[in-house]
């Protein structure tokens, strides 16, 4: 029994040690439109360039793979934005005026322009500002069109 104890014990101690994982949320974003978006969150007004979303890159046997990122959502189906906080409500709160930007970037413009270039042209299809009483109204689901 007493053996019993001192593992149970060991292995409350050892759990206590390791960092906690509950530290990401998520915010769905439904793709109706006709084209495959990348999704970028910000505070910001404008494209960030120091946030560089890229397609993956890799090679396998000699061969270029292009593997995709969790921000690139396909036309008709739904994706996620990832936020490093418990709760989205928080990522907004982040941001001084309160308010998050959604920028859709096609496909097409991931693949033709450097980040750079994305970021100075403001080459997104689209830009949604979102307050979280929005995102309350339509129960934490970003519809793209």
């Amino acid at each position: 029994m007493k053996k019993l104890v001192l593992i149970v014990f060991i292995g409350f101690m050892f759990r206590s040690c390791l960092p906690v994982m509950d530290f990401a949320c998520t915010l769905p974003v439904i793709n109706y439109s006709d084209f495959t978006v990348y999704v970028c969150a910000s505070c910001s007004d404008s494209l960030e360039r120091g946030r560089n979303l890229q397609l993956y890159k890799y090679s396998f046997d000699g061969k270029e793979i292009v593997g995709y990122p969790n921000y690139r959502i396909e036309k008709d189906s739904i994706g996620y934005v990832i936020f490093r906080e418990k709760k989205v409500e928080h990522a907004i709160k982040r941001c001084k005026d309160h308010k998050l930007r959604l920028f859709f970037i096609s496909e097409s413009t991931m693949r033709n322009y450097s980040w750079e270039e994305i970021c100075k042209h403001n080459l997104y299809e689209k830009k949604l500002t979102l307050t979280e009483a929005e995102l309350k109204e339509n129960d934490w689901i970003v519809v793209y069109e």
